[in-house]
């Protein structure tokens, strides 16, 4: 039979193994925040880059760059459009 001794000692044991699973989980869910942030700074700077090479070259854009290019173009225009259809009314 099963003193209390080791009964007690192996609830510790479990007990232990979980607050480690846990901390573990937590520090998991750590990281994912911290990556998530990084996404996101590296969203973020990527519209800050097209942002700059459209202001830069968004009227003569280079090869692969001038769809997008066009398409920032023709969407501006569009605003003013309505900017304008909006004033009149």
């Amino acid at each position: 039979m099963t003193s209390f001794d080791e009964l007690k000692s192996k609830a510790l044991d479990l007990a232990q193994a979980g607050a480690a699973k846990a901390k573990e989980l937590t520090d998991i869910a750590k990281l994912n925040i911290a990556n998530s942030a990084e996404e996101d700074a590296i969203r973020k700077a990527y519209i800050d880059l097209g942002k700059l090479y459209y202001a830069e070259r968004g009227m003569a854009p280079e090869g692969a760059y001038m769809s997008l290019c066009e398409k920032i173009t023709a969407s501006k225009q569009k605003i003013e459009e309505n900017k304008a259809k909006i004033a009149e009314m």
